[in-house]
Order: C-alpha cells, then sequence, then structure tokens
C-alpha cells in the first residue's frame, strides 16, 4: 500500500474497531469498500488471521509490507489491548512523514533540474564540433557518478539486512557522508526515540519496548545499542542508561532523557526527543537541498569553460 492507502486503510480500521466491532467483522467491512486496494489489503489481513496469525503477524505477509516501525506500533496496541489509539497514532506519523518528505522533494526539484540542465547543455559544444557520439558519451561521463551514488545509498538502504558483517562498516561510510549521511542516521534515531514513546505509552515495560525498538531500528548501530539498553534495564540499569547505549544522542536531549528518571515521564521525555531529532535532521537535508544548485552551477560553469578551453586549444593548434 502507499501511504495514501495506509493512512485511509488505518484510519477506517481504527474508527470501526473504536466502535467495538471486534477485528475480523472490521477487515471485512473494509473488504467490501469501493477502494479496491482497500478492499484487497483487508482481504488479505483477514485470510492471515484466519490462519491463527495477529494483526502485526499477518501485515508482514501482505504483497507490500509496511516498514518494521509500523508493524512495531501495530505489535503494541495489540499487547497493551489499545490497537484504536496505536493506530491513530501510526496515521498521524505516516501523515507527518509524508508532510516532511514532500517539502524535501519539492525542495530538490530546482537542483535536480539544474543538474540534468547541465549534463545536457554543457557538452553541447561537442555535439557541434565532434559528433552524437561524443557528445552522449560527454552526457554520460557526467551523469554516472550521480547515478553509481544515487543506487549506492538506495542499494545500502533496500539489503542492508543482507550484509552481514560488513552492514556496520557500509553504515559508517554513509554516516561520513557531509549533511547527507547524519541527517539520515540522525532521523532514524529521533524516529527510534518517538517509537519508544509510542511503545511507553501504551504500556509496554521498558525492557520488551526496547526489543521491539531492536526489531524495527533502521540501522545497526542504534539496533546494537537497543540490545544493550535492553539487557542493560533488566539488570537494573535506569531508563537514560539504557539509552546512553544509543551512539549519536546529542547532550540537551541526554539531559531531558536522565531528568525523566525523576519524573517517571518516559513517553513524553522520549517523544518530545524524537521530534526535536528529526526536525534537526530534516534542517540538515533542506540545508542541502538548498546547496546543491551551487554545487549544480559551479559543475556546469567547470564543464563549460573546459569544453570551450578544449575547442580554443583545438583552433589554435
Amino acid at each position: 500500500m502507499r501511504a495514501h492507502h495506509q493512512i485511509i486503510f488505518f484510519t477506517e480500521l481504527a474508527t470501526i474497531l473504536k466502535s467495538g466491532l471486534p477485528l475480523r467483522e472490521g477487515l471485512q467491512v473494509l473488504s467490501r469498500g469501493s477502494r479496491s486496494v482497500i478492499s484487497e489489503t483487508a482481504r488479505a489481513i483477514d485470510n492471515e488471521l484466519e490462519k491463527g496469525l495477529s494483526l502485526s503477524e499477518a501485515l508482514t505477509h501482505i504483497p507490500s509490507p509496511l516498514p518494521k516501525e509500523y508493524i512495531a506500533i501495530i505489535n503494541a496496541g495489540e499487547k497493551a489491548g489499545k490497537l484504536p489509539e496505536l493506530l491513530k497514532s501510526l496515521v498521524n506519523e505516516i501523515e507527518a512523514r509524508q508532510n516532511a518528505l514532500k517539502k524535501l522533494v519539492f525542495s530538490l526539484g530546482y537542483p535536480a533540474f539544474l543538474i540534468v540542465l547541465c549534463c545536457l547543455v554543457g557538452p553541447l559544444p561537442l555535439l557541434i564540433t565532434k559528433g552524437k557520439a561524443t557528445y552522449f558519451g560527454a552526457v554520460f561521463g557526467s551523469v554516472w557518478p550521480a547515478l553509481i551514488f544515487i543506487f549506492g545509498v538506495w542499494g545500502l538502504i533496500k539489503f542492508r539486512s543482507r550484509m552481514g558483517a560488513a552492514r556496520i562498516f557500509l553504515e559508517n561510510v554513509f554516516k561520513a557522508i557531509p549533511m547527507l549521511g547524519r541527517g539520515i542516521y540522525q532521523l532514524s534515531l529521533g524516529r527510534t526515540l518517538q517509537l519508544l514513546g509510542v511503545l511507553q505509552e501504551a504500556g509496554i515495560s521498558l525492557s520488551e519496548s526496547f526489543e521491539i525498538a531492536e526489531e524495527a531500528s533502521g540501522f545497526q548501530s542504534i539496533s546494537d545499542g537497543l540490545k544493550k539498553g535492553a539487557v542493560g534495564i533488566l539488570n537494573g540499569a535506569y531508563f537514560s542508561e539504557a539509552l546512553d547505549n544509543l551512539p549519536g544522542i546529542p547532550d540537551l536531549q541526554k539531559m531531558e532523557l536522565r531528568a525523566a528518571n525523576q519524573t517517571g515521564a518516559y513517553d513524553q521525555a522520549l517523544k518530545r526527543c524524537g521530534d526535536q531529532l528529526i526536525d534537526g535532521a530534516w534542517i540538515r537535508l533542506l540545508a542541502l537541498a538548498k546547496i546543491l544548485p551551487i554545487i549544480a552551477m559551479f559543475i556546469a560553469g567547470a564543464m563549460v569553460f573546459s569544453l570551450y578551453a578544449k575547442a580554443l586549444l583545438g583552433g589554435l593548434s
């Protein structure tokens, strides 16, 4: 399901469950709806429930499985008996992600246009002087580094679970990419804290919250930190001491999380700190989008200067 289908599906399911209908009856109501994607998903989930699976387990067997953190929220709702409330929290999370993503994509539109223009216009002198083959070779030569970078990042995100021992090394290399790597890592860390806050709000124990969040984590270093934190809590560590195992939490957020040891309001502290980290991550990524046009214009100028210099030197010789 695409994001807007997820929002519709979980909003309607939460409303139905809130009215008192059992889960399977609610899914059967949705399966009779007019929206084909929603109705097909409801039928697929109902078929899995008939086999004895829970809702969170069934959602891992549908054609387009949800992100692990979404499954974790639904799992927490089932365990705590607060599924309608947690589904509404999930809808809010999906909507927030979509709004932030749209803003980023909109910001990247102009840089992407400039980069494409640079690649097509920069080598134009070669089309006149050397012919089509040389021109298209120059165009490809100017875009292949960007394509390798884009597909490399996509491959790291898509296949990170299959990388074994190399995963930590590749993640560290990725995090070293200025602004982009750090921004995405901070985004993942903020979402982890948010998820822990939602799990705490649902009444899940601290150690179990860490274990659920560990399964949903996108970065291996965060997953390992959550695993150590869960063991620490079982051995009597404070909440903030367990979170010290998560690399990259800024000092300001650490202070707020330590204060939660006194108040016991872990859920609110985690959600606030998660929001702050996510906001900071989007600021980094949007700043990168503003820098890209400058880089694109510099590349375009360098390419045009290089090509005309070569043409001039060729003419003099």
